[in-house]
């Protein structure tokens, strides 16, 4: 994530979610802003490049070992 992406401007939350039901932190008790138990914020990082942009990005090529 260290590159194609502006955390100001490619970073989304996602409130109140379905989360995993392993995930000990779904829970009021762990913060008041998980609305239920199960329920859990998510993050969606968006490293596209821009279609105006995409001849300037290139694709590592990767060497055999």
């Amino acid at each position: 994530m260290t590159t194609r992406l502006q955390a100001d401007r490619d970073v989304a939350v996602l409130p109140d979610r379905l989360g995993f039901p392993l995930d000990p932190t779904q829970s009021p008790a762990y913060s008041p802003t998980v609305t239920a138990d199960g329920r859990t914020a998510k993050a969606h990082f968006d490293h596209t490049v821009p279609h105006a942009l995409r001849d300037r990005f290139h694709r590592p090529r990767f060497t055999e070992p």
